[in-house]
């Protein structure tokens, strides 16, 4: 099983996914039929992962897509592996309230003054209110040192 954190595409928060990963190993013998002594045997793995029970199908069915593809040299035209993978794409995740407070504690910011400023109390301060203090606050330490 494999637990990763990822990234709720729609609310842009830190999740933990769980997935069933399945490395398998097969074996194909391919026959001739108008004399079955001879044969050859093709080796073929698959690597299926899936939140669900999945996993074990989408393993076996990339071993029989790549082993049919190998024994018949079958070109598809279409070869992943011929270019290099994009970088990924970094995603602006949205910032957890608690860790903005525990930023502003570290820093020394006081919120009641920050409330303040915008004229507001401190629950009702959104989130990049707070950024923009702790941005403040890092350019100031900046100055000092």
């Amino acid at each position: 099983m494999l637990e990763n954190e990822g990234i709720d595409y729609k609310t842009h928060e830190k999740v933990t996914k769980r997935n069933l990963y399945e490395r398998i190993e097969t074996t194909y013998r391919f026959i001739n039929i108008e004399n079955p002594d001879e044969y050859i045997d093709i080796v073929s793995y698959g690597d299926g992962i899936d939140s669900q029970d999945k996993s074990v199908g989408k393993a076996m069915t990339y071993a029989d897509k790549y082993a049919l593809m190998k024994a018949y040299k079958i070109v598809t035209g279409d070869d992943p592996d011929q270019n290099p993978s994009q970088p990924l794409k970094s995603i602006k995740v949205k910032e957890n309230r608690a860790d903005l407070i525990k930023q502003c504690d570290l820093l020394g910011i006081n919120l009641e003054k920050v409330a303040f400023y915008f004229k507001k109390n401190v629950s009702d301060l959104s989130n990049d209110e707070i950024k923009q203090a702790i941005e403040m606050q890092k350019q100031v330490q900046e100055k000092i040192k």
